[in-house]
This record gives structure tokens, sequence and C-alpha cells, in this order.
């Protein structure tokens, strides 16, 4: 359906694109999505993939894939869309030397990356820039909150952080 559609970067709680006025249409969605995948594509400076915890080029493939396979089944967007999908899926595939394992159970049992893996999410929760604790970085901060409508304010629990800071 039709969502807000955000194309600046957020770097303060009073840009008015924290909180859209509306919604642009699906089609238009779409249009930025597929605009900016085809931009991504020129991008990239080399077609493999350097480190599987690294967004590549393989990765915007499968992306890419998951996009035009959507439009076709969702948007009855028809065969030209499942070509695309197959395209980019057999572009992903040969840039990223992936594999089956022989064990598909395997892939997960482990932390490690296999050779079935285009793009993983690496997380070790040890790893934190300034605090010991995952969450925080899924909290925001006392100056977005109050930005918030009344009703989300009283859906959304306070607490605070370990540094002393109230968060949400």
């Amino acid at each position: 359906g039709d969502v807000p559609l955000i194309t600046v970067g957020i770097s303060s709680a009073g840009q008015s694109e924290v909180f859209p006025a509306g919604r642009t249409s699906s089609d238009l969605v779409y249009d930025q999505i597929i605009n900016d995948i085809n931009l991504a594509k020129e991008l990239f400076s080399t077609a493999n993939i350097t480190s599987k915890y690294n967004f590549s080029k393989p990765a915007l493939s499968a992306l890419e894939a998951e996009v035009f396979l959507w439009k076709s089944k969702v948007r009855a967007g028809g065969v030209s869309d499942l070509d695309t999908a197959l395209a980019a899926i057999n572009s992903a595939i040969t840039n990223s030397a992936a594999t089956l394992t022989p064990s598909y159970s395997e892939i997960f049992r482990s932390t490690e990356t296999s050779s079935e893996d285009i793009f993983s999410v690496y997380f070790d929760q040890i790893e934190q820039s300034d605090t010991p604790f995952w969450v925080a970085d899924f909290l925001i901060s006392g100056e977005f909150y109050n930005l918030l409508t009344e009703e989300s304010k009283a859906n959304t629990p306070l607490v605070s952080n370990p540094q002393g800071k109230t968060v949400a």
C-alpha cells in the first residue's frame, strides 16, 4: 500500500521528514526502490563479495530479485518481472560463488558464514560502541521521544539506560 517515502537522511529530530505529512503512492515507492537499486549497481567497484558482512553487488542482486518477485506475485507484474528476478538471482549466484551446503539444517546451527551466504548480519553482543547492552541500540532518545504523539508516548515505555539517560 501507500507509505511515507523519505529520500533524505535524518540527522536531527527537528527535520520535517522525521514525521512525514502524508503517504506516497505505492507505485512511486516501487519506482524509487528500483531506481535506488539501479543507481547502487553502478556504485559498486567490484561485482564480487569482499566480506559477507558488508553489502555487496551480489547482495544487491538478491534484493533486486526479491523486489521483482514481489512485484510479479503481489502487484501482478507478470512474466517480465519474473525474468528480471531470475536474471538478478543468477547474477547473485554467479558473482557470489555461492553453493549449497551439504546439510541444510547446519546453516542454522552455526554462527559462521557458510558457502550459501551472500549477505550476513554480524552481531556480537560485546562489540558495542559505548554501551554493553545491545538493546540500547534500539532505543530512542528523549529528543525523539518528545516528538511522539501523546498516544504513542502512552504506548512507549521509558527506561533508564546504564549511563543514567532516560530512553524509550
